[in-house]
């Protein structure tokens, strides 16, 4: 009698179980790796994130902020072999210049209100004007180059950035201003001039250079505070920014007895900060030309005493703060005494 085979198991539908559950403990794991670099000390992460966007911006790999276009190249701006010609990008190229929110920022409560109009810069007085520069009374009269021929080899050589909005030029009495957005010369809460933007610089210095004219150079910020290790506020921000741009102005040419920073931080706005565009408004650094010239001045010359010739009672030297106590008496005034 022949055996009866046995029958064969019924086949296994529920492997996909098996493979299932694998992936969904690797998924739980990637959740937990994910929320302990969450929970770790974020200033240390966040400060080498920042420290990688601004390596790669300087770059030009990334743009100042994720999630805008990247551009390739020269940031939208085209720059001739000799240096010499600069333009922006034609209109059938993809270009989105980044005005990422700087740490650090430009001064106006934000209590939703319509903000009161503010003296800007500009509009000092010829007086204020006067007080504010190192003039003498032999150059308090001097002038120097106009602003009419400046203001139109500006607006020719800069056409296309200033068509592009990227750079704004405007002139009053006493001021020729160039107002440089700041994404455009720097990454986001950096003082470091991005090597595409060293071009329009080098433009606008070998304009200015052959003048005699005073330059200010002014550093603005919005009012986000700015946390990072290198710059402590808003105005540190603002005076590295306007120091990198017066450095850069000084190496193409510009005599640096011409030059001169001023720091604004976020307490000069030129707009309110309630909104996204106005805080990208304020956020600028603005070369200023002085309608007033440099005339260097004859400085007096102090003897020293070791230099007296032999014999002759030396002339009485400036007094020494060294050698005194300074007290503040109870009315507020101050008293010096010698000390013994």
């Amino acid at each position: 009698m022949a055996k009866k085979k046995k029958a064969e198991p019924p086949e296994n539908h529920e492997r996909w179980l098996l493979s299932y559950a694998d992936f969904m403990t690797l998924l739980f794991a990637l959740f937990v790796v994910l929320y302990g670099f969450a929970m770790s000390k974020q200033t240390e992460v966040k400060a080498l994130v920042q420290g990688l966007i601004q390596s790669f911006t300087e770059m030009g790999f990334v743009t100042a902020r994720p999630g805008s276009t990247v551009l390739g190249g020269n940031m939208g701006i085209q720059q001739s072999s000799d240096g010499s010609d600069i333009s922006a990008a034609s209109p059938n190229q993809i270009v989105s210049i980044v005005q990422a929110p700087t740490e650090g920022g430009g001064g106006m409560l934000d209590t939703g209100q319509p903000p009161t109009q503010q003296p800007l810069p500009t509009q000092n007085s010829e007086q204020e004007i006067k007080d504010q520069l190192p003039l003498d009374s032999s150059t308090n009269n001097s002038s120097g180059a106009p602003f009419d021929a400046l203001k139109k080899e500006f607006s020719k050589s800069l056409e296309d950035l200033i068509s592009a909005g990227l750079i704004n030029i405007k002139s009053d009495e006493n001021w020729l201003t160039i107002e440089l957005s700041s994404g455009l010369i720097f990454p986001s809460g950096s003082a470091t001039v991005l090597l595409k933007a060293k071009p329009i610089l080098k433009q606008i210095a070998k304009t200015i250079a052959p003048l005699n004219n005073y330059v200010r150079v002014r550093g603005y910020t919005d009012n986000i505070k700015i946390g990072n290790e290198l710059y402590a506020s808003n105005w540190e921000l603002s005076a590295f920014r306007a120091i990198s741009v017066l450095k850069s102005l000084d190496a193409d040419g510009i005599p640096p007895a011409q030059l001169a920073i001023e720091a604004y931080g976020e307490f000069s706005p030129f707009a309110s900060n309630t909104t996204e565009r106005g805080r990208e408004v304020n956020r600028k650094v603005v070369i200023a030309v002085s309608r007033f010239a440099y005339t260097p001045k004859a400085l007096p010359v102090i003897v020293d005493e070791a230099a007296a010739k032999p014999g002759e009672k030396p002339r009485e030297q400036n007094v020494n703060p060294d050698n005194y106590n300074v007290i503040q008496l109870p009315d507020g005034r101050f008293k010096l005494k010698r000390q013994e």
